[in-house]
């Protein structure tokens, strides 16, 4: 990551990373304000109740990674700060908050971002029907937009596209699909479930600001690359970090019986801490007794490590992408985001 000059520290930060650049970084934090507005919004109904269900962790807060890919990609289109832009980032946003509601329910998680989960504040029915609504919001907000009809179809047809691939990560997920090679499998998982989600957010950045279709074909990879880096520190991180940390509970996907790649890497080794670990994930995770020896068992194997080699090889991919693409300064500013992605595992 570029080091910060006396000049711009502090300045070039967007969401706790260094854009190296303050007129970039600028750019970027008023454009999320813009989203933010645009998000409350495009939920917001005259119905108190499903206001106050649909906004509830709109206002919780997030980092808004992929409204920040979207804001970044914009860059290498020739209308960076055109309305279009910020429907296309809040838009993602929302897919992805609506994906929360119905993860929270199926992993019956009680606290997402710091707070009451929705499933725990009302009911998974509630939740169910909030993260519903919110999908078909996301669309609204692509449909409503004022950028040229054609790119609406585009757009439209692609977001659908990637709520397909999100739905089948999940059920990927929920079925365990291809356990005979777990790492392929995990690997396919992850970019249905959550590479995709940021390869739309750089693609439609891009196209939306009337960036050519090269260029938004490029960041369309990057964008996945970046999704891939995202989800496995997300998972280093959720077995090697304390709940209070992770601001949910630590291991929630174990308790749904999902493996995640240090996992899948420590079940592989022939210890005998990798046979009890073996023996204890051949039952439901329920108790937290179990959960605590598994993520312990996890930790002191290398499974930790060599997911971590792992994310190096999806790092180096990455930054390779970025060989492909003109504009230095959000070019510069994509490198920062792969690396502070990947260095949250340190």
């Amino acid at each position: 990551m570029s080091v910060p000059t006396a000049a711009n520290i502090g300045s070039a930060m967007v969401a706790g990373i260094d854009l190296g650049d303050e007129m970039l970084a600028t750019a970027v934090r008023d454009a999320l304000g813009d989203v933010e507005r645009s998000l409350r919004r495009a939920v917001s109904t005259s119905d108190e109740f499903t206001s106050a269900v649909t906004l509830h962790l709109i206002e919780a807060g997030g980092k808004r990674f992929r409204p920040i890919i979207a804001l970044l990609a914009a860059q290498y289109g020739r209308k960076p700060t055109c309305p279009a832009v910020i429907d296309a980032a809040a838009s993602v946003e929302l897919v992805h908050v609506a994906s929360l509601y119905h993860d929270d329910v199926m992993d019956e998680a009680a606290i997402r971002r710091g707070v009451d989960s929705a499933n725990a504040r009302w009911s998974n029915s509630a939740a169910i029907l909030a993260g519903d609504y919110i999908f078909g919001c996301a669309s609204r907000l692509i449909a409503a937009s004022d950028a040229e009809s054609h790119t609406i179809v585009e757009a439209a047809r692609y977001m659908s596209d990637t709520m397909l691939r999100l739905a089948v990560g999940q059920l990927r997920d929920s079925l365990g699909v291809g356990a005979d090679d777990r790492v392929s499998a995990y690997l396919e998982t992850i970019r249905a479930k959550t590479a995709s989600l940021m390869s739309v957010a750089a693609w439609a950045g891009a196209r939306f600001a009337d960036a050519d279709t090269t260029t938004a074909d490029r960041l369309e990879k990057l964008g996945e690359a970046i999704g891939m880096v995202f989800q496995i520190s997300d998972d280093i991180i959720d077995i090697t970090s304390p709940s209070e940390i992770l601001g949910k509970a630590a291991g929630t996907d174990l308790r749904e019986g999902v493996l995640t790649l240090p996992i899948i890497y420590a079940l592989r080794e022939r210890t005998p801490e990798a046979a009890r670990l073996r023996a204890l994930l051949a039952e439901p995770v329920t108790e937290d007794v179990v959960l605590a020896e598994v993520l312990e068992l996890v930790r002191s194997s290398g499974g930790v490590d060599r997911a971590m080699t792992t994310l190096r090889e999806k790092v180096d991919y990455a930054k390779s992408l970025l060989r492909e693409l003109p504009h230095e300064t959000a070019t510069r500013a994509f490198t920062n985001i792969i690396e502070f992605t990947a260095s949250r595992t340190c």
